[in-house]
């Protein structure tokens, strides 16, 4: 029928339920709203709970929302700013944006290092479904710069661990650097039968000091006569001052004649030295001294001996920063004895309960306060008592599962409470700070955290 046809009546009353549809609908959509704004204020708490920074932005990059730490972090709340400006200051996407498969519905976790503060961050990247369907992407950011920092840390010293249990005889029998240094210079004399070694670190003073650590041979007085210097004057233009200043090997063929080798000409001819051989000592990339060689024989260094020579630096180069990666190993372990004892300590003494558990719910570890707070006379008899903390241990099975599921999904709770059954079948509260320790693929291995018991504070409340 069409609407020329129809009576007022009819018009009236399809007007009539129009305006209840209408009604119904706007009523439905703010029930949807509240219930939003609901989830959202349910949610915040644990959002502003995370260690880290947390951004959502729009599909046109526009930020949508801050956690307080992101705002003191970058010092403003830039609201309705693209992200790649507000956090980067550059007027295009990142180069390193991954919103396009965010929005695809994937959720994307990578280790990155910050162009602006040369930071280490976890990212996870994930999309956010808004009630009326659109999509946001969601950014979670923690620092792990020190993680990072210290399996470099790690990297190096076991590398450097390798290094020495490879070396040669020499090296293996050296039990500090100085013995090393001067087994060396006696092999190359007593061996090689040169006129004297010996080894000058390159000192960080204002004059660029080389200090003699070490030699053999004949030497008479020779190092406490002479002046050494290994920066860009007339007393580092001789060969060690060279090797150690552009890391290169340096030979004075015929001290006699070398205008170089004036300074120390004297000196040298009147104990019988006519050549030398200066070879850097390099490690890491870092010249720390140089190997000196003295011969009777002018021109005494041919190639192939210069490159037997410059292998022999290399092996006692690496020896010393070897020796002295040991000594700082050693000085690590002494550090971490002390801070296992110190966490053992705690561990035992905290008045708090401490735990680690399973996914499966068994227990692994768990302190004396916490066992005493559960009726258990130690610390392994409440582990090997309770084979299921969900039904064992947990008032309510349904709050374990929950407890699992705010893991997986944070990583961490904070002050979340429960009611808990002690030995006897009496019931405690207790609030339960924890954490995820996840593996290197992000499975959850165990939880660990702290509890303490509040039923006196909730029957307070009640």
């Amino acid at each position: 029928m069409k609407d020329r046809d129809k009576t007022k009546d009819q018009l009236s009353s399809e007007l009539v339920e129009l305006r209840q549809r209408f009604a119904e609908l706007e009523a439905k959509n703010k029930r949807v709203v509240e219930s939003w704004r609901d989830l959202w204020a349910s949610h915040e708490a644990i959002v502003e709970a995370f260690d880290g920074l947390i951004y959502i932005c729009s599909q046109k990059f526009e930020v949508e929302f801050m956690n307080k730490l992101l705002i003191s972090h970058t010092g403003h709340y830039p609201l309705g700013q693209k992200c790649y400006k507000a956090l980067y200051n550059l007027d295009d996407v990142c180069s390193w944006c991954v919103n396009e498969q965010v929005f695809r519905g994937e959720t994307v976790r990578r280790d990155w290092l910050s162009p602006k503060d040369n930071c280490w961050y976890h990212i996870v990247t994930t999309p956010v479904q808004h009630p009326d369907g659109s999509l946001s992407c969601m950014v979670m950011m923690q620092d792990i710069t020190e993680r990072k920092q210290a399996e470099e840390c790690l990297r190096r010293t076991t590398r450097a661990l390798k290094t020495l249990s490879e070396s040669d005889h020499i090296l293996v029998q050296a039990t500090d650097e100085l013995h090393l240094i001067n087994e060396v210079c006696r092999i190359i004399v007593g061996i090689g039968g040169y006129r004297l070694a010996w080894v000058g670190l390159a000192e960080q003073d204002e004059e660029k000091t080389v200090r003699p650590v070490g030699c053999a041979g004949f030497e008479e007085g020779y190092l406490g006569s002479v002046n050494i210097s290994w920066a860009d004057t007339e007393t580092g233009q001789g060969p060690t001052g060279l090797a150690i200043r552009m890391g290169q090997t340096s030979i004075v063929k015929n001290m006699a004649t070398d205008p170089t080798y004036a300074p120390w000409r004297e000196e040298a001819l009147r104990r019988g030295y006519a050549s030398s051989i200066a070879l850097p000592l390099q490690e890491k990339g870092k010249v720390m001294g140089a190997l000196n060689i003295y011969a009777t024989e002018p021109d005494a260094f041919d190639p192939d001996e210069v490159k037997l020579l410059e292998e022999l630096a290399f092996d006692v180069a690496y020896g010393i920063g070897a020796l002295r990666t040991r000594a700082e190993h050693d000085r690590m372990e002494k550090a971490l004895r002390e801070a296992e004892e110190k966490y053992h300590s705690i561990f035992e003494n905290a008045v708090e309960g401490i735990f680690q558990s399973t996914p499966e719910g068994r227990l692994i570890s768990v302190n004396p306060a916490l066992a005493k707070m559960h009726g258990y006379g130690s610390p392994e008899e409440m582990i090997f008592s309770i084979m299921d903390l969900g039904h064992q241990v947990f008032v309510d099975p349904n709050c374990r599962a929950e407890f699992k599921r705010e893991m997986e999904k944070l990583g961490v709770i904070r002050g979340a409470e429960y009611q808990v059954y002690r030995k006897d079948g009496s019931k405690i509260w207790i609030s339960v700070n924890a954490r995820a320790v996840r593996d290197e693929h992000g499975a959850i291995q165990y939880y660990e955290g702290f509890i303490q018991e509040v039923t006196d504070r909730k029957r307070k409340k009640a």
